[in-house]
């Protein structure tokens, strides 16, 4: 760990254990390798190693660490090169390297005689993560900031993810939702429903439909949903995934429109009805003021008629009867 090689002769007689066969061991690794002796100097460092630090070995080799890069010794990730040292223990260190601009992963391993440094450059890996990390904060800021509910489920019909909005519409928390059913916060009816729906999405099926909902606070509400299947890659069922809008101010502001659409009605009717009545009544009057009086007219005339001529007043009995008839019937 020193850079120290043993001159002692290995035993086997095909094998030479000197400083040449080591080094070229440590050239061949991916890893890079560094060696300090107790006063921080430079005493070996591989191909590995001069390519991540950017200086030659020849260039660095004897010289002191951190009076050859002073900026080193205030950076975090060289602090634990003392702490490994001063308690003498294996240490681990992971973290961006400012003076080398790159990711670094070292594992620290030290003596009485210096300090062997293993470094594996890692910003390849670390900028994977970091996409991976930047992804999934969009994604959970996508999710969390949904103006609709996001609610999945397992193939048992539990709950394994909820979104706030998904809570702020049932009044539940996350926490009390996850690991229930979905059919506790439905009805009896709707439990029944749900399990229809539930076999549909085993078979692959896709639907958008309104379902309604009780609250933690026992009100029941209308939301609309549409619900996804979940399969994984060999085709197994593994749950579904439904965004769930809160439509119950909707469906209320609808049912006011209908009823003020069906008032309307009413009141159209209404008022057909009273002028069919006054056009009624007007006609009525009419018949009665007018022609009735005529015919009650006519039928004095002819009675006065009859009552001076015994002749006539026997032809005029049946006509005196037709105009009675006239005037029942236009009272009627």
């Amino acid at each position: 760990s020193t850079g120290k090689v043993s001159r002692k002769k290995n035993k086997h007689p095909d094998f030479k254990y000197d400083e040449f066969t080591l080094k070229n061991v440590f050239d061949r690794i991916t890893d890079g390798f560094v060696a300090f002796d107790n006063k921080w100097n430079y005493i070996y460092l591989n191909t590995k190693a001069a390519e991540i630090i950017g200086h030659r070995p020849e260039d660095i080799i004897g010289k002191n660490i951190w009076k050859e890069f002073p900026e080193k010794k205030e950076h975090g990730f060289y602090t634990s090169f003392f702490t490994a040292m001063t308690e003498q223990r294996t240490l681990t260190e992971e973290g961006y390297c400012h003076p080398v601009g790159a990711w670094l992963h070292a594992t620290l391993y030290p003596s009485s005689e210096g300090l062997s440094v293993y470094l594996q450059d890692i910003s390849v890996r670390k900028q994977v993560e970091l996409e991976l990390e930047e992804s999934r904060e969009k994604y959970r800021q996508i999710v969390e900031t949904a103006q609709e509910g996001i609610w999945m489920i397992d193939e048992n019909n539990k709950t394994v993810f909820v979104n706030q909005k998904m809570c702020d519409i049932l009044e539940y928390s996350i926490n009390e939702m996850i690991g229930n059913e979905n059919t506790c916060f439905l009805d009896d009816e709707g439990r029944k429903l749900s399990q229809v729906s539930i076999a549909r999405r085993r078979k692959g099926i896709t639907e958008n439909f309104d379902k309604q909902f009780i609250t933690k606070s026992g009100k029941r509400i209308c939301a609309n949903m549409s619900a996804n299947p979940i399969f994984s890659k060999q085709g197994e069922y593994k749950g579904a995934l439904a965004m769930i809008s809160d439509i119950s101010d909707k469906v209320k502001l609808q049912q006011q429109l209908i009823n003020e659409q069906i008032n309307k009605q009413k009141e159209i009717i209404k008022a057909v009805m009273i002028a069919q009545e006054k056009e009624r009544n007007h006609l009525g009057q009419e018949l009665h003021d007018n022609v009735n009086q005529i015919l009650v007219g006519t039928k004095l005339y002819l009675q006065i008629a009859g009552n001076k001529n015994a002749r006539l007043k026997k032809l005029i009995e049946y006509p005196l009867e037709l105009i009675d008839t006239s005037i029942e019937e236009i009272r009627s």
